[in-house]
């Protein structure tokens, strides 16, 4: 018998194919998230399995899986059998939320600072044969201390053959991901972390597929590595759009179209930008406790 038996539900944290909710272990005394996943047909989802595949792995910057389930009956609301992961509960909520509604500061050594523990997560993934292949920041969580965790499993690849699940996430996704040609998923993993450090740094997407952007396509002009693309970045977001030499090289070097051509993780790491000042773990949190409160959860029991 699990030691995490007699889950209580708090609330849901985030409503998806997969929901997530808080929960409480009166057992352990510890609140933590459980992520579900409805069956298929008379099976544990997929997904449930690919999600798996992290429960042994340990490092700072992936999200701890705690327990299991392959079947439940009857979990909360849901009718139906479900799986469910229990996993740690990273309490300053997404990368995404922190950009997007909470302000994450334009400042270079911070992002410079959760870009490093990123690309280290990322590393360790690759370094067990395994490939994310939907980096997003609303797959990264800020957990206890301001530490990023990767989450989000359920479209990893493991090995280097086969074709990959799924087509990534729009705007985020490299360009072989797309056209489900992709034969390089750490490769891929590299577009889409850039991607996320060009996020981080300006606030706004390098482009939006298929679209235009007061005339420009950011996109083509982008992938197809034309020099005028900064030029024409700049018409369209004015001064929020200037970068420093070294990060534009950065940058440009991860999300080119060939992932034949695509810096490496030690390229990355070997360039001038990356080799730039980083917060300490004290720095770290003297910065972040200004921008995100403490939590306070309430159970139900």
């Amino acid at each position: 018998m699990s030691k995490y038996e007699g889950l209580q539900v708090v609330k849901e944290l985030k409503k998806s194919t997969f929901p997530v909710y808080l929960v409480y272990s009166p057992e352990v005394k510890e609140h933590f998230a459980v992520k579900v996943f409805p069956f298929e047909g008379q099976d544990p989802h997929p997904s449930y399995k690919r999600e798996l595949v992290i429960t042994t792995l340990n490092h700072p910057n992936i999200v701890k899986i705690y327990d299991s389930c392959e079947k439940k009956e009857n979990f909360h609301t849901e009718e139906e059998p479900v799986s469910y992961t229990l996993m740690e509960l990273a309490p300053y909520g997404t990368l995404f939320e922190m950009v997007w509604r909470k302000g994450l500061p334009k400042n270079e050594t911070l992002i410079r600072t959760y870009f490093h523990q990123l690309l280290e997560g990322v590393e360790y993934l690759h370094s067990k044969g395994i490939a994310h292949t939907d980096l997003k920041p609303e797959n990264l969580l800020i957990g206890d201390q301001y530490i990023l965790k990767i989450i989000d499993f359920e479209r990893c690849k493991k090995g280097p053959s086969g074709k990959i699940p799924g087509r990534g996430t729009k705007n985020y996704r490299a360009p072989e991901v797309r056209s489900k040609t992709c034969n390089d998923p750490k490769a891929a993993d590299i577009y889409s972390a850039g991607i996320v450090l060009f996020v981080m740094m300006f606030h706004f997407h390098p482009y939006l597929e298929d679209k235009l952007t007061k005339g420009y396509d950011l996109q083509k002009l982008l992938n197809e590595g034309q020099d005028g693309y900064w030029e024409a970045l700049y018409e369209c977001k004015g001064e929020d759009s200037i970068g420093t030499p070294e990060f534009k090289e950065l940058f440009m070097g991860m999300v080119r179209t060939n992932p034949e051509e695509r810096l490496t993780l030690d390229e990355v790491k070997n360039t001038a930008w990356f080799q730039g000042p980083v917060l300490s773990k004290k720095e770290l949190r003297a910065v972040m406790c200004k921008i995100v409160k403490e939590p306070t959860w309430q159970t139900t029991n």
